[in-house]
């Protein structure tokens, strides 16, 4: 191996890996795929090794691909940060930003931040992802996981961006003749929840009362579709105070036990990154832009 390395080699065999293969990423890249055969070829030379195990139809890491992959990717996100904290100084914000977040969370708050994040600064792209998670940043072409979490992994660093409050909610329709005034008459009904984490029953602790273990009649990871099957009265559930606000407003749903609070469920939107040296300038403020959307300054003052 020489004693240096093309970035641009090394970021040619990160998008083939995302790829996964070398047609797709040659379009990707707007290239020919012999453009990018040959460059895959040029690192392989210089770190004197083979990375990549071609086929006819696809790619497979090698035991050196696999190693290098992560090392690729740090030294791809420390030259970013690198030329956006020289670059980006006292001027207009501009990268390429990699987030991940939750499907509720995302489609019902974090969305339309994002988008307003990127009409705000149009120098910046953004490649969202939309999965509840929680990934391996080490590796992963990720530069932010937004999660609602209780304890953050340890190997990453966390940002609290906020808190979340649970709300326990039925429809009217669901409700009519039914009397739900102690958690023990939660037993009697039917729960719409995330699937159980351990067995079929899904647990709800509440203050004031025994934990209440259901089998779920409807079961999602889905926040949207939860909160669909609410309104629609299939059962009783907790969801997000963000996700059932509005149908509260409107009285499509009702608040239950509001005596009792909701204990055991993950309680604070965090943001996760990489251990990194660097952090962009366009990072920092997505990051701040984020926790502004979770808890926005009340109107003639601040927070």
């Amino acid at each position: 191996m020489n004693g240096t390395m093309d970035l641009n080699l090394v970021r040619l065999f990160v998008e083939i890996v995302e790829a996964q293969g070398l047609a797709e990423a040659a379009r990707r890249l707007g290239t020919s795929r012999s453009a990018v055969s040959r460059g895959l070829q040029q690192l392989e030379r210089s770190l004197g090794t083979q990375l990549l195990r071609r086929t006819t139809r696809r790619v497979e890491l090698s035991s050196a691909g696999i190693a290098f992959l992560e090392h690729a990717n740090n030294m791809l996100r420390e030259a970013e940060a690198a030329w956006a904290s020289v670059e980006g100084l006292g001027r207009t914000l501009r990268g390429h930003l990699r987030i991940s977040v939750p499907t509720g969370l995302g489609r019902m708050l974090l969305g339309p931040a994002l988008l307003d994040f990127a009409k705000a600064h149009p120098q910046v792209t953004l490649s969202v992802a939309f999965n509840n998670r929680v990934p391996d940043l080490q590796g992963a072409p990720l530069d932010v996981a937004v999660r609602i979490i209780a304890d953050p992994p340890d190997d990453q660093v966390a940002r609290l961006l906020g808190q979340v409050a649970w709300k326990l909610c039925a429809a009217p329709e669901y409700l009519a003749g039914r009397r739900i005034e102690r958690p023990e008459d939660l037993l009697e009904h039917h729960l719409v929840a995330p699937p159980p984490m351990d067995s079929r029953r899904y647990t709800l602790a509440l203050s004031g009362g025994a934990p209440v273990a259901l089998v779920p009649r409807i079961a999602s990871e889905d926040f949207n579709f939860l909160l669909s099957a609410l309104v629609a009265g299939a059962g009783f559930g907790a969801l997000p105070h963000y996700a059932v606000a509005g149908a509260l407003a409107r009285g499509e749903l009702v608040e239950l036990l509001p005596g009792h609070a909701l204990l055991r469920l993950p309680d604070r939107i965090i943001a996760l990154t990489a251990p990194n040296r660097y952090r962009p300038a366009a990072l920092r403020a997505l990051l701040d832009w984020l926790a502004e959307a979770v808890n926005p300054a009340p109107v003639g003052g601040t927070m």
